[in-house]
């Protein structure tokens, strides 16, 4: 199985490929190598390259399994829950969740908190503002692309939420965002996007992601729900700590 660990050490140019393969995988697995990589505009060897890295041989065992996964009408469902352990495994890893403490940390010191998101993230913006302020950290949600954030300062922390993190608009309101002082904490599904890089903080979930025929994502947001409720813990320890020192 591909692991949440392998994927993390794809490139940006790999990860595209490790995406295109995984979202086209019946036409992927009727294809040879070289009709593969011209569709993806690379080498063969770069192909072979990024399913190795996977732990594959090369791209005859990765159609095996491609094929194998085709044959099986609920092995989709089983890949979906076997990701989510394996992510949640991974949260027992202290280097996983290192990415959580430095965006806790942000938002700990800041004197308000934003959540940001359009679509299925806006509504899980919603989700997390909710939750914050239940626990006592004051936060809202945004949605409106014409939200005016000129009017914020280094006082506020935006988490932007975000599939894909490659979104026009979204990379458009990041940039604006940060020209203020602002912290940016990015929550999206690969370490490898433009979003995340713009951010000062990232958390990723690596989940699978494909678009129906209406281009929405189906993704699972069920990490995002954990990462909410993670935070929350993390600053909630930050702020007994700093009560402790300040001798409150």
């Amino acid at each position: 199985m591909v692991t949440i660990d392998k994927i993390k050490l794809l490139n940006e140019l790999e990860y595209q490929i490790y995406i295109y393969l995984v979202n086209n995988k019946t036409k992927v697995a009727s294809q040879k190598l070289k009709a593969v990589a011209d569709s993806l505009h690379v080498s063969p060897s770069m192909v072979t390259r990024v399913l190795q890295k996977l732990g594959f041989e090369g791209f005859t065992q990765f159609k095996v399994q491609l094929r194998l996964q085709i044959s099986q009408d609920d092995q989709i469902q089983e890949d979906g829950i076997d990701y989510l352990l394996d992510y949640f495994n991974k949260m027992k890893n202290p280097a996983t969740v290192e990415p959580i403490k430095t965006a806790a940390l942000l938002m700990g010191e800041a004197r308000e908190i934003l959540f940001f998101g359009v679509g299925l993230s806006g509504a899980m913006g919603k989700y997390g503002s909710y939750l914050f302020n239940r626990n006592g950290i004051k936060s809202f949600p945004i949605e409106d692309f014409s939200h005016r954030f000129d009017i914020y300062d280094r006082n506020t922390c935006v988490i932007v939420l975000t599939i894909s993190g490659e979104t026009r608009e979204v990379l458009d309101q990041i940039k604006e965002i940060k020209q203020t002082g602002a912290k940016v904490v990015v929550i999206a599904n690969s370490q490898n996007t433009t979003a995340s890089k713009l951010g000062d903080a990232t958390i990723s979930y690596y989940v699978p992601s494909s678009k129906n025929r209406y281009f929405y994502s189906d993704a699972t947001q069920v990490p995002v729900m954990y990462i909410f409720e993670t935070l929350i813990k993390e600053i909630n320890d930050l702020k007994g700590q700093k009560g402790q020192f300040d001798g409150t």
